[in-house]
């Protein structure tokens, strides 16, 4: 699986390639073409946004369907918890089920749908706060806003 990084970049869903992946705004609006395997996660446009599950949250539950991203390239143009939950949902598809799992990806999309309020219980804010630092600490101290595609990969990476 390739991973491809373009800071901002947004395209049309006609526009994507055949077996690629699309997450989190890179296409807006959840859409899927199963025959040309295309595929676009996304929350962010052309759709109800407090109503369609996060990102990472229709990646669970495309694996969850049978979807194996083997030889597809992945397009972001952001790294965020969800973003950064979703490729790594891609890239451990046989861990995808596991109960932690579960509840991280349930947990991280009320954040992302809420905006970071919404309250969480029990471990899950310490271990959302854990895998959510490198990019808030980025965030806080401005250098996540001058990261070009390989900053933003080595973050991808880090979270």
């Amino acid at each position: 699986m390739e991973i491809v990084i373009e800071r901002g970049r947004i395209v049309g869903f006609d526009e994507l390639a055949p077996r690629s992946i699309a997450l989190d705004g890179y296409v807006l609006g959840p859409r899927i073409d199963a025959e040309c395997e295309r595929y676009s996660f996304d929350h962010h446009g052309d759709c109800v946004r407090h109503a369609t599950r996060s990102t990472a949250e229709q990646v669970h539950d495309a694996i969850a369907l049978g979807l194996k991203p083997r030889d597809l390239t992945v397009y972001l143009n952001d790294v965020d918890l969800d973003t950064a939950l979703a490729v790594w949902l891609l890239r451990h598809i046989d861990r995808a089920q596991e109960p932690l799992i579960n509840r991280l990806v349930l947990c991280a999309g009320l954040l992302d749908a809420h905006a970071g309020a919404y309250p969480l219980a029990g471990d899950m804010p310490t271990i959302v706060e854990w895998l959510s630092e490198p990019e808030l600490q980025a965030r806080a101290d401005g250098s996540y806003y001058t990261l070009d595609n390989a900053g933003l990969r080595a973050l991808l990476d880090e979270v």
